[in-house]
């Protein structure tokens, strides 16, 4: 990397010079396949790691003393809460015959090059012969000695986020219980009530740093599934995130239950107590098929 990648480097609808915006895997050569790799690293084991490369590097010399230089600031990342992690990058490329194949290679450098990312050089490449194997994505053992510095290097963790391909542009399955949109602007439909999307899965990771949006985009989706279905929901939070959300849900005539839990609130919570109903009114009780 000559640069830091900016968010959505590769796949991501950015301002590349004047007005116009394009995703630079646009530009890429046809068939080509992007490859990242991560290992999550231990800190401590990295900081070991900085600690032998610094005392090695002694003298001197222009080697040393840029040696010392990289692990200065990495040291300075690591202490600002930067995570430092091992990762490779890799395109694969595929051509009917060689030149085709040639030409392609000699794109995807002069695109790569032009968005601040330079490819290592065929002359450059380590063990050449097995670099295909090599850059397949998780195709190593990371507790064989020195895989971790045949394989990897030192990459911000931040960066990798960045050139991670999140940003795309598929439409969804066409079933609108849930509406977003895609890096183009365009409408991306799922809905994860309709038998022919959902996979019986009951749950959802949604994760973020503070500020990131989590509970906007929470109360975003209920307010979708709520519109199309009118669903009974179960929202347990604290920091009333929802609170407006209820309040909106009442307004629209829907009922709304609100229960605080604090000390001494005298609050006995039991939210399926009418479970039992579902017994006594067995012609009302469906069973779904994991196939439905």
């Amino acid at each position: 990397m000559r640069e830091a990648p900016k968010t959505g480097h590769l796949t991501g609808e950015t301002r590349k010079g004047g007005d116009a915006l394009h995703a630079l895997f646009d530009k890429l050569p046809e068939d080509t396949v992007l490859a990242i790799t991560l290992v999550i690293t231990p800190q401590d084991v990295l900081e070991a790691h900085l600690e032998k490369l610094a005392r090695k590097s002694v003298g001197d010399n222009q080697a040393s003393l840029l040696t010392r230089e990289a692990v200065n600031d990495a040291r300075k990342l690591i202490g600002r809460e930067h995570k430092l992690y091992r990762g490779s990058i890799a395109f694969y490329l595929k051509g009917n015959d060689e030149a085709q194949l040639t030409a392609r290679s000699m794109q995807l450098t002069n695109a790569l090059l032009g968005a601040g990312m330079e490819p290592v050089a065929s002359d450059d490449e380590v063990a050449p012969l097995n670099s295909y194997l090599r850059w397949l994505p998780g195709n190593f053992d990371v507790n064989q000695k020195r895989s971790m510095d045949w394989y990897v290097q030192m990459m911000l963790a931040q960066h990798v986020a960045n050139l991670c391909p999140v940003w795309g542009r598929s439409s969804g399955t066409g079933h609108p219980g849930i509406t977003l949109f895609n890096r183009g602007g365009a409408p991306l439909t799922f809905d994860p009530f309709n038998k022919l999307d959902r996979q019986m899965n009951a749950h959802m990771f949604l994760f973020g740093p503070t500020g990131a949006g989590k509970s906007a985009t929470l109360n975003n989706l209920l307010n979708q599934l709520i519109a199309v279905y009118a669903p009974r929901l179960f929202i347990v939070e604290a920091g009333n995130s929802f609170g407006l959300l209820g309040d909106f849900a009442k307004k629209l005539g829907l009922t709304v239950n609100r229960i605080k839990l604090a000390p001494n609130s005298g609050v006995s919570l039991a939210p399926f107590a009418d479970a039992i109903r579902l017994v006594n009114t067995p012609s009302q009780v469906k069973t779904l098929d994991a196939d439905d």
